[in-house]
């Protein structure tokens, strides 16, 4: 019960978030990276692609987030205990790191919006 609980938790806090954030608009500070180089980060747009694939609107999405679909299936997965195969669990994260980095440095060079 208590695993069950503990997988719930990031899931939950995130949808009670973005409710709230419905409601009062932006809860989050600004971006510390975009006020210091005035480029976009991999996480800039997340907050909103995620809200906007909640409300069924894929395509507003990905224009906000290139990987939000991506982050919106492991939030997803996470919260329903999928568990992942050995092979999956082993490369998901460093392939995930690398496409995080790749997609900052092309919006970090303003290659990609």
């Amino acid at each position: 019960m208590r695993n069950t609980l503990w997988r719930l938790s990031p899931a939950a806090l995130a949808t009670v978030w973005c409710a709230a954030a419905a409601f009062w608009g932006s809860l989050l500070p600004p971006c510390g990276f975009r006020w210091l180089t005035g480029a976009s980060c991999p996480l800039c747009g997340m907050t909103g692609a995620l809200r906007a694939l909640a409300a069924g609107e894929p395509a507003e999405a990905l224009r906000l987030n290139l990987l939000s679909p991506a982050v919106a299936l492991l939030l997803l997965c996470t919260a329903l205990g999928v568990r992942w195969p050995p092979g999956i669990r082993r490369y998901a994260p460093g392939v995930l790191a690398a496409a995080f980095g790749l997609y900052g440095a092309l919006r970090v060079a303003r290659l990609l919006p």
